[in-house]
Formats: structure tokens, sequence, C-alpha cells
């Protein structure tokens, strides 16, 4: 068990530092990705409309 403190301790600091990012960055995770799937959903509706014109 002594051998392996060191490495559990690592593990416990990187899901730290994981989840305090993930914190700080939540709110721009989740509109980039909101903005892309609203962008991807007007390219399909132009598609749709330029298919339907001819």
């Amino acid at each position: 068990m002594k051998k392996l403190k060191p490495v559990i301790s690592h593990i416990r600091t990187d899901i730290k530092r994981r989840m305090n990012w993930n914190a700080k960055y939540a709110n721009e995770i989740i509109e980039f990705i909101s903005e892309k799937k609203y962008l991807q959903g007007n390219e399909n509706a132009l598609l749709a409309n330029i298919i339907c014109k001819s």
C-alpha cells in the first residue's frame, strides 16, 4: 500500500484538476456545442430550400 500512495495522490490531483477545469469552462463548452448544432441545423435548412427550389 505504501507504494500506491503517490499513485493514488496523483490520480486524485488529476481528477480534481479536471473537475475544476470542467466547472470553469462548462458554460463556454455548452455555448460552443449549441452554436455548432444551430449552424448545422441552418445548413440543413438551406440545403433543403435549395433542393426544393430546383
